[in-house]
């Protein structure tokens, strides 16, 4: 599970937790998941926006739990003008965290693979490789993530996407998809 802000830098990662615990699970097991749920995150003083005082929260989706400091996308289909705006709002800021992971996968490319090795040791390589991400964004963002590279909204409010998200994604995962479609063949 990670977190990220608006650049693309990670801000929270709990690395190591399974796939096949879902999304709820880890996010309730983790750290951060524990201290926002016991409210106990430290989070900055409430803000104002238009003189009504705000909290900061963090952007969720079905996976998380509703609670004070996560915001998540009304899921009715019959929503008012602001609902879906706020619904728009929010998937724009998952985006973020979408574009930090793929950058992060299209910059490492030992991410994009099965790591062949024992879990603590591959906690330890994707912890390194999103530090030096940070690092990278930090010290030589132009070079390390041009503007292009990430996807972003165009001025007509049309998503373009980044150049990350056009890369031939290869590894295991896309040759077993290419192997059950030769396979089904098999069944005709």
């Amino acid at each position: 599970m990670a977190i990220c802000d608006a650049n693309y830098k990670f801000t929270y990662l709990d690395i190591g937790a399974y796939g096949s615990e879902g999304d709820s699970n880890i996010m309730k097991n983790s750290s951060f998941g524990i201290s926002i749920l016991n409210d106990s995150c430290q989070f900055p003083a409430d803000g104002f926006i238009d003189g009504k005082k705000v909290p900061y929260f963090i952007g969720g989706d079905d996976a998380f739990p509703l609670c004070k400091r996560i915001l998540k996308p009304y899921n009715s289909k019959n929503l008012s003008k602001e609902e879906k705006i706020l619904n728009y709002r929010l998937s724009r800021a998952r985006r973020c965290i979408e574009n930090a992971f793929g950058i992060l996968s299209a910059k490492w490319l030992c991410l994009r693979k099965v790591l062949f090795c024992h879990p603590d040791r591959a906690q330890s390589i994707v912890s390194a490789c999103c530090l030096l991400h940070n690092y990278l964004i930090n010290k030589c963002r132009p070079a390390y993530n041009p503007p292009t590279f990430s996807g972003f909204e165009g001025i007509d409010g049309v998503w373009e996407s980044g150049e990350w998200e056009t890369l031939q994604q290869e590894g295991p995962l896309n040759e077993l998809g290419a192997y059950r479609g030769r396979a089904s063949d098999y069944g005709k």
